[in-house]
């Protein structure tokens, strides 16, 4: 095989195994349809692609899951400070009897803040399992592009919870 040839070929496996769609390979490189997918069958691109996505969709999902502890982790510490901040003078029997109220309203509204974080992690975590079942299921990559954006989004920002009734607490019931 020639020099040129070779090169397309690595340019081709290269993209090939970044995902890039076998058109615009074909396109970008100008090659034969049947020199593109025989170098696909002979050397065996699709397990690489495959072992290359998996690698690359458990590092993003480790990394993802370690930002996410920590900044839970964070999250939970402060709520923490805060909700012994305010027990403190009450076991203490520190306050003025006007200021009891305020400290145990912060007390209680810190406690539902608790509920809800946590609450929010576990349905990040039922997203995340949906993805890792979706990846091992959809075969065509854009697809799966397309619903982990979705779910990606849905998992961010919170909406869709209640709208879409994926999940209710016991105190929300279905609307008919």
């Amino acid at each position: 095989m020639d020099k040129y040839l070779e090169e397309k070929k690595a340019k081709a496996k290269e993209m090939f195994l970044d995902l890039v769609p076998d058109k615009k390979i074909l396109s970008d490189l100008t090659l034969n349809r049947s020199t593109f997918y025989g170098w696909i069958n002979k050397e065996e691109w699709r397990d690489l692609r495959e072992q290359k996505k998996e690698k690359v969709n458990n590092e993003t999902f480790q990394e993802a899951v370690r930002k996410e502890v920590k900044k839970n982790t964070e999250i939970m510490n402060g709520l923490e400070q805060i909700r012994k901040k305010s027990i403190t003078p009450i076991e203490k029997n520190e306050l003025r009897p006007e200021k009891f109220k305020d400290a145990a309203d912060v007390f209680i509204t810190t406690i539902k803040a608790e509920k809800e974080f946590r609450e929010d992690f576990l349905k990040g975590i039922f997203i995340t399992e949906i993805v890792k079942i979706l990846n091992e299921e959809i075969q065509d990559n854009e697809l799966f592009y397309r619903i982990g954006t979705r779910l990606q989004s849905l998992a961010s920002t919170g909406r869709g919870w209640k709208q879409n009734n994926l999940l209710k607490s016991p105190e929300e019931p279905t609307q008919q």
